[in-house]
């Protein structure tokens, strides 16, 4: 660019004043933005060392045998004594224990039990009798179900034994009583 010199410049009137135009980039800040939350990392999970509470039972077949029941106008019958155990721990509710033979005559009244609640550390000793055929080797099978989830399935080959063991009977204490688990067992 050339300018005219001006009248209070000295130099002589010819004499041109040359100006250089340079452009140079003047940088510039993009803003960065500053919060002021700094995040701390979350603490992983660890698993708790609290068991997740289960229902655990066992079915034991302590004996049976076979008898007469005149009362509800049967012949032959097979009784069975059990004892179901809570051993999980946690309470098992709607207990169901249903006895099954393989010579089944009629449905007796006894052969079935439901309770409301059987709770851990528990346990209750049962009669139940099915109606049976005679001259027939008798198989039996006691099914417990529970509200969770308790399906157990116990099976006797052979009852042939005519009189109840007075033993068991015994060891067993007291029937339809819910009792605390004996260690002896």
């Amino acid at each position: 660019m050339t300018v005219p010199p001006s009248a209070s410049s000295p130099g002589t009137p010819d004499s041109l004043a040359t100006f250089v135009l340079i452009n140079i980039p003047i940088p510039t800040s993009t803003p960065t933005e500053i919060s002021p939350y700094t995040p701390t990392p979350s603490p992983t999970p660890v698993p708790s060392s609290t068991p997740t509470p289960e229902p655990k039972v066992n079915v034991l077949i302590r004996s049976c045998d076979t008898g007469f029941d005149v009362f509800n106008q049967m012949g032959k019958v097979t009784n069975t004594y059990v004892t179901i155990q809570n051993v999980g721990n946690r309470e098992v509710t709607n207990l169901n224990a249903i006895l099954q033979t393989n010579d089944e005559e009629r449905i007796h009244p006894d052969k079935s039990y439901s309770m409301q609640d059987l709770p851990s550390g528990y346990e209750i000793s049962l009669k139940l009798t099915e109606d049976t055929a005679n001259n027939i080797d008798t198989t039996i099978t006691v099914n417990v179900n529970s509200a969770e989830g308790v399906n157990i399935s116990v099976s006797k080959a052979s009852c042939q034994q005519r009189r109840p063991d007075q033993d068991i009977i015994k060891k067993i204490g007291g029937l339809f009583v819910i009792k605390q688990i004996s260690p002896s067992q």
